[in-house]
């Protein structure tokens, strides 16, 4: 298609007033005449048109009207040759206007000359007068032609450099890879750059209507409407003479990808102001919008991957926290970088102090070797496994705090990256306190059974062969006899402790609540007791207002026949037990107080542990099971039990009971 978008600019350039103004203009500004660049324009022919076709016959008919005027002229040649050269280079390059006042001056010479030759007066001056007007004219002529020459001149630079920004406009266009699209006024197209081509896959129709332009170039809207031809953005500029801005157009030929563009169109003016046409500039952002949507398919597959990272996060997060051992990560250096609560129950740790050094959170736990040395810092699992070691089973024991000891089973293994580099370290810690403490009572029940049962059991064996060899000894067979019951009954409260204590732990002990008066059941019990503890020193401070409590009386007998015995048993011979009650709230504050050695305070924490024995006296006796279901019975009936005591002074135990509603 041609390019047709210079010729207004043309048209202003071929109007010789335009050229002249500008002419006139820069003189006046300069105070010079124009200076033209020095190179030779090409000459330009002048066309003999009707017009000049008319000045030259009119300006021959005045030359031949003056020849036969001066027909009795000497000097004919001379005369012809003065007037008739301007009139012929008026003809040629003036207007007819300027040789019809030439010609008018003239003739107005001619007659003047006529009326002059009717008097004496000699003519020589008329000649001369005519002469001189007709070297004037000649003057005014040539300036006019230097005029002229100048404004064609530079009405040719002009073109030129029109010509040549009109090319580089146009290489400019055609090297775009944007689309450009040019129609004249009835929305025709009549320029579609290389870019264009290619988008419509070169499918161009010359002089096909507007109205078909649509479907043969297969544009439909976002909802895969096929335009309207008024609607495409091209037509909307040309035919409305509107500014059209982001519409988007589609095209989806037969056999061909679908193809997206974007287009700006504004209407086209000439200089005086008509519309004659539009350009439409689009983009191609087919390639940008399947970026888009490959973008927003990768973006939803990462969304769909980090939501099931997510998922499988909090799935092992879960597992994580849940897992009842404890597990800690660290990192090559050794520091923790995550645990679980485990952990935290474990050794108290929290995540400010996963700060400190690997020694300092060492020295604060006081590891210790199953036998009960310290545990080498070298040694550590976690240490082992960040040089390369697999750890397993491992057991230490802790000291999370002051008074507590928690035995760990410890594994640790190294953490390698694909290449085999140590990254970190994870470590699982188990807490077998609980086997430990187990292991201890197998221990002690092995010591019990072979050393404290066995003690009565050999009095028993010995006093009953006595009594065989003293038969017909009364007094011998009695001392005997009396010995074997006392020892039978120390083995019976040793197997009841053991049954109780077996019971209470597995929850079995059932305890039949009801309402109880407590100095009732106290009287009772020291009144049926005098045989098995020296009830004479046990005083009792209760008051007579003091409500009912709420207990099983069989618990709770078994509750004071244990203080009491260890009263009686760790106070001094001639000083008294008192027991005292008193009402605190809503419950009933129960008290069993004795002036014997006294408790260390160091064993207070531990005398309702299972197994424990004070070592207050050299007479270390029983099972160390009495203050242990002392405690369980009192918790079973939602009390509480403390102690209180001096050494040398002696002790009080406290032990609450609710009162009966």
């Amino acid at each position: 298609m041609a390019w047709t978008l210079h010729a207004d600019i043309k048209s202003e350039l071929a109007g010789a007033p335009t050229i002249r103004r500008v002419w006139h203009q820069k003189r006046g500004q300069a105070g010079l005449p124009l200076r033209l660049r020095h190179r030779k324009c090409e000459a330009r022919p002048k066309k003999m048109t009707r017009d000049r076709l008319i000045g030259l016959t009119v300006a021959l008919v005045a030359v031949v009207v003056y020849i036969v005027d001066l027909r009795l002229f000497p000097g004919v040649a001379l005369v012809l040759a003065l007037w008739a050269l301007p009139f012929l280079l008026a003809a040629y390059f003036l207007p007819p206007r300027w040789v019809i006042v030439i010609v008018v001056l003239t003739l107005a010479l001619l007659a003047l000359s006529n009326v002059l030759r009717q008097t004496p007066t000699s003519t020589w001056p008329y000649y001369l007068l005519g002469i001189a007007i007709i070297g004037l004219l000649s003057v005014l002529l040539a300036m006019k032609i230097r005029r002229e020459n100048v404004v064609s001149e530079e009405r040719a630079r002009l073109i030129e450099q029109f010509e040549f920004e009109r090319a580089r406009w146009q290489v400019t266009v055609e090297s775009m890879l944007d689309l450009v699209m040019v129609s004249d006024a009835e929305g025709n197209m009549i320029y579609v750059n290389p870019a264009t081509a290619r988008f419509l896959d070169g499918q161009l129709k010359p002089r096909l209507a507007v109205k078909d332009y649509p479907e043969y170039y297969h544009f439909y809207d976002s909802n895969g409407v096929l335009f309207d031809a008024e609607d495409l953005p091209l037509q909307r500029a040309a035919l409305s003479h509107e500014q059209v801005r982001n519409v988007e157009t589609f095209r989806s030929a037969p056999g061909k990808d679908e193809r997206v563009a974007i287009w700006n169109a504004s209407p086209l003016r000439d200089a005086r102001g008509n519309f004659v046409g539009a350009v439409a500039v689009g983009r191609d952002i087919t390639e940008q919008r399947r970026a888009v949507a490959e973008r927003e398919r990768l973006l939803a597959e990462v969304q769909h991957l980090a939501e099931e990272a997510r998922r499988r996060a909090a799935e092992l997060d879960a597992m994580f926290t849940s897992i009842p051992d404890g597990v800690l990560l660290y990192d090559s250096e050794g520091e923790i970088i995550r645990s679980n609560p485990a952990v935290e129950r474990m050794l108290g740790y929290v995540p400010t102090g996963w700060q400190r050094p690997f020694i300092e959170r060492e020295e604060a736990l006081r590891p210790e070797t199953v036998d009960g040395k310290p545990f080498r810092a070298e040694d550590a699992p976690v240490l082992r496994a960040l040089r390369g070691q697999t750890v397993i089973g491992v057991i230490v024991g802790v000291h999370p705090l002051a008074n507590k000891t928690v035995w760990l089973s410890i594994g640790a293994a190294p953490i390698r990256a694909p290449d085999g580099m140590i990254l970190g370290a994870v470590s699982i810690l188990t807490d077998v306190t609980a086997l430990h403490e187990l292991q201890e009572q197998r221990e002690d029940m092995i010591r019990i059974v072979s050393h404290d049962l066995r003690n009565p059991l050999a009095s028993i064996i010995g006093h009953a062969q006595a009594i065989q060899r003293q038969i017909g000894q009364p007094g011998i067979v009695e001392k005997s006899a009396g010995a074997i019951g006392t020892s039978a009954a120390r083995m019976k409260s040793m197997i009841q402790d053991l049954v109780d204590s077996a019971l209470l732990e597995a929850g079995q002990m059932i305890l039949e609540e009801k309402p109880v008066d407590l100095a009732s059941l106290v009287y009772d019990l020291l009144s049926r007791s005098k045989t098995a503890m020296d009830t004479g020193r046990v005083k009792v401070n209760i008051p007579s207002d003091l409500p009912l409590v709420l207990a099983d009386s069989n618990g709770l007998e078994r509750i004071f026949v244990n203080l009491l015995t260890n009263a009686l048993k760790y106070s001094f011979p001639d000083t008294d037990v008192v027991i005292r009650a008193e009402k605190t709230g809503d419950e009933v504050t129960i008290s069993v107080a004795d002036r014997g050695v006294g408790i260390a305070p160091e064993e207070i924490p531990h005398l309702f542990v299972r197994y424990y024995r004070a070592r207050r006296t050299d007479r270390a006796e029983g099972l160390g099971l009495g203050l242990y279901i002392t405690k369980k019975l009192v918790d079973a009936h939602g009390g509480r039990i403390w102690v209180e005591s001096e050494l040398g002074k002696g002790s009080t135990f406290f032990f609450t009971l609710r009162i009966a509603k």
